[in-house]
């Protein structure tokens, strides 16, 4: 298959990836702006938002087609396995345009790559009021690249953009 990249967006979006994406789901929606990040930089490719819902886990989302690249040329995940076995090499911290962004990122997933309990109602809802939390992954980081603390899903977070 050859190598893939990823990366994380240089724009951030409240918890209701479905409205902000304007998906059918909130998948959907995630899946959208990380497509749109990657076209508007030129990237080409096909790209999934690493995130996890009630029915569906991220590492499910992401097809064995690695190794994946940061768009700096580093690498960051040998295969599939390795996602959720070691974590990445190097934190996940250059975004589509070749910056480093420094806010967390909308996950909902474990580092097993399962999903946790935080997921803004499936990417739905950012309403402050309703209790919902999100978790998110630390960009700058290894330990916590895709479960960090949980955020009220009103607050503006980054995506993980997988090449497919």
């Amino acid at each position: 298959m050859g190598a893939k990249r990823v990366f994380v967006t240089s724009s951030v979006y409240t918890g209701n990836l479905m409205e902000n994406g304007n998906g059918v789901d909130g998948l959907d929606g995630g899946d959208k702006l990380c497509q749109l990040a990657a076209d508007a930089a030129g990237l080409g490719g096909q790209w999934t938002a690493w995130l996890s819902t009630t029915d569906v886990n991220a590492i499910d989302r992401i097809g064995d087609v690695g190794p994946w690249y940061r768009l700096d040329g580093v690498k960051v995940f040998n295969n599939k396995a390795s996602i959720v076995t070691t974590g990445p090499a190097v934190p996940i911290d250059v975004d589509e345009q070749g910056g480093t962004p420094m806010v967390n990122t909308w996950t909902g997933t474990k580092d097993t790559g399962m999903k946790n309990l935080f997921r803004c109602n499936d990417w739905t809802n950012d309403a402050p009021i309703n209790g919902y939390e999100g978790s998110v992954g630390i960009t700058a980081g290894l330990n916590f690249w895709t479960e960090g603390p949980s955020n009220p899903c009103n607050l503006k977070n980054t995506l993980y953009c997988f090449e497919q």
